[in-house]
């Protein structure tokens, strides 16, 4: 699938979704880890719009499509840190992008120096 009819399938799904037209702006850019890259804003609320990211990633899944989604919210954060976090695990699992190290690191090593310090 191109990206403009990524682009196209996103657009709608985001408006079956939700009811309603609620993309602002659409950036699209290559990564160097993640190739294509489609990042939307939209004007919901923190927890509608985390709530519709991960619907868009089980249905349009970077392992299939090769394209990293995106979601950027207009409207109040209305969500602790915690549910942020457990938000963005679930997003990132059911993607199925995994997370990668700028540079690497011996987790051992960080985790004996943090022991070290208490």
């Amino acid at each position: 699938m191109t990206t403009n009819n990524t682009l196209n399938k996103i657009i709608s799904l985001t408006r079956e979704i939700t009811g309603k037209d609620v993309v602002r702006n659409i950036e699209t850019y290559n990564d160097p880890d993640y190739y294509k890259v489609i990042v939307i804003t939209v004007d919901l609320n923190a927890r509608e719009a985390l709530e519709l990211w991960l619907k868009l990633v089980r249905l349009i899944p970077y392992t299939r499509y090769g394209v990293a989604i995106g979601v950027k919210w207009l409207g109040e954060k209305n969500i602790t840190y915690d549910e942020l976090t457990d938000y963005l695990v679930k997003i990132m699992v059911e993607s199925g992008l995994k997370p990668k190290a700028k540079e690497p690191f011996d987790i051992v090593r960080e985790l004996r120096e943090e022991r070290d310090k208490r």
